[in-house]
């Protein structure tokens, strides 16, 4: 397949991921308008199925995403965070703002609700408080992202490996917090976000510290568009425009905002650069086409 044809077929794949990303977003505003209640946080009877087969429909299109991990797996793309461009730079600084302002806006606001010994349980609040230093350090990363002088340095590497640890424990958090019901879909969908940004942000770390997987970190990107958009995307909307209330959770998966306009970059950024850096051929190869 030469890299024309690739270049379309990676083409495809975002516009799959966009289409879904937009679909996705709009259904689950009118769900939560139809069958959520915001004043005490619970759905209508019945709605179960609705939301759940809506669940699984995102998985099965996130999982799509990675069926071209197959189709380019000797294939290398450059990380958008290391293109000295205008645009990169200003992505990468605008990610780091929303994800030093979302941990700043939970510690003036929020610091009372996750140290109450009474509602959480001190395992969430170990696992929270650390989720929390955690999304400081991986603002950092991207700051440095946007620093033409530190963009190649080995602290840029070093900070990557922060960025899936971030959302690995607030995971961990959400798990262990008594106060969100199970089977509530937003805490579902919140989750399945979260679990796409670790998959992402993952690859973007492994491919930051040289050890390849650049396939994969293309497909992570599109399925945290499509699973991100699908979750914080309806919930910004209703904030803004409903009575959707504005917990502390809710405050900090603002930080998702950044990682999604991260990503999205990121996937389109892949096609740029693939005709740079095609992977070598081996040994075997190169003597066969010389014989």
């Amino acid at each position: 397949m030469n890299i024309k044809t690739k270049k379309n077929v990676l083409t495809v794949y975002i516009a799959i991921a966009a289409i879904a990303a937009v679909l996705f977003s709009a259904y689950r505003v009118v769900l939560l308008k139809q069958y959520y209640d915001p004043y005490d946080m619970s759905f209508e009877l019945g709605s179960g199925n609705i939301f759940r087969m809506f669940e699984y429909v995102l998985l099965a299109i996130a999982a799509l995403m990675y069926t071209c991990t197959f189709l380019f797996k000797n294939t290398r793309f450059q990380l958008f965070s290391k293109r000295t461009s205008t645009t990169s730079i200003s992505i990468c600084a605008i990610c780091g703002a929303i994800m030093l302002a979302v941990a700043i806006l939970v510690v003036v606001y929020h610091r009372g609700e996750f140290l109450n010994f009474y509602n959480n349980s001190f395992l969430h609040r170990v696992l929270f408080i650390v989720a929390l230093g955690l999304l400081f350090i991986s603002s950092v990363y991207f700051f440095i992202c946007a620093s033409t002088q530190f963009a190649n340095s080995d602290y840029k590497a070093y900070c990557s490996i922060v960025l899936p640890l971030f959302a690995v424990f607030y995971l961990g958090s959400i798990y262990f917090n008594a106060d969100l019901i199970f089977y509530d879909s937003n805490r579902i969908t919140s989750t399945i976000a979260f679990i796409s940004v670790v998959f992402f942000l993952l690859s973007e770390a492994k491919v930051a510290l040289g050890q390849g997987g650049h396939a994969f970190h293309f497909a992570a990107s599109l399925a945290c568009i499509v699973c991100v958009s699908a979750h914080i995307l309806p919930t910004v909307f209703l904030i803004s425009f409903w009575e959707m209330s504005l917990t502390m959770y809710r405050v900090i998966e603002f930080s998702t905002l950044g990682i999604l306009l991260y990503a999205s970059f990121s996937a389109v950024n892949s096609i740029r650069t693939m005709e740079e850096f095609i992977a070598p051929k081996t040994e075997d190869q190169a003597n066969e086409t010389q014989s």
